[in-house]
């Protein structure tokens, strides 16, 4: 319309708006034009280049309703074939315009998407943005469903990117304990208060035989003495 005087650049797509809404709705807008004329937004990918209408229109408003649309238009946006897909590309976005409850929002819907074919991608964004939420949901379902079946689904190249192979033994053994856990195993609980009390007991019992096996290995190498332990590893050859 007439009163659309500030153009809003993000990438190569350009949408016009009004300069004092923009200015008022958004901290990064009134720094960007405080130095310039038009808004270059953070180019955080191409996915969002199709989508700078609504984003403009979220920008002018801060509507929650012009922000669900906005996210609901990167689900239904076509997955790019070498870019990150529109629902990572406009949480990176967020991030660093500073739109906060557009963040939020937007990793809020990523978390509730977590599956085996992209825990291991978004765990990597989850780092990046420094998000807890994300990265505990993203571990736990690589632990749930084992870390075979999810490298599998996510691809070698970028399971690996994000969880390296240092790592997976530890990861393999976290599943073999939530398999014995009685949550995991489908066991009924009266409350969630008798479900912690276990499961401190568990890890209880465990750190105790920990110590008691530290202390016997310590008692055994005392008792034998150095020149004993090296007959001992002599005898036996090498491993």
């Amino acid at each position: 319309g007439r009163h659309c005087d500030v153009v809003v650049r993000y990438g190569a797509a350009t949408e016009r708006a009004p300069r004092q809404i923009l200015e008022a709705q958004s901290k990064f807008c009134a720094a960007a034009l405080a130095h310039d004329t038009d808004i270059a937004l953070p180019h955080c990918g191409s996915s969002v280049e199709p989508l700078l209408r609504e984003l403009v229109a979220y920008l002018a408003t801060r509507d929650a309703r012009e922000r669900e649309a906005l996210l609901d238009a990167c689900y239904d946006a076509p997955a790019p074939c070498e870019d990150e897909p529109a629902p990572v590309t406009i949480a990176r976005l967020a991030d660093a315009a500073l739109l906060e409850d557009l963040r939020e929002a937007a990793l809020r819907r990523l978390t509730g998407c977590v599956d085996a074919g992209c825990a291991a991608s978004l765990l990597g964004v989850a780092r990046d943005l420094g998000d807890d939420r994300l990265r505990r949901e993203c571990l736990e379902c690589v632990v749930r469903v084992g870390v075979d079946a999810a490298r599998c689904a996510a691809g070698a190249a970028v399971f690996d990117a994000s969880l390296p192979v240092s790592t997976h033994a530890g990861l393999r053994r976290l599943s073999a304990l939530a398999t014995s856990n009685p949550l995991q195993c489908g066991a009924t609980l009266p409350d969630a208060g008798e479900a912690i009390a276990m499961l401190r007991e568990a890890l209880e019992e465990q750190a105790e035989r920990l110590v008691e096996a530290n202390a016997r290995q310590a008692e055994e190498e005392a008792a034998c003495g150095p020149e004993r332990l090296g007959e001992g590893r002599r005898g036996r050859g090498p491993p």
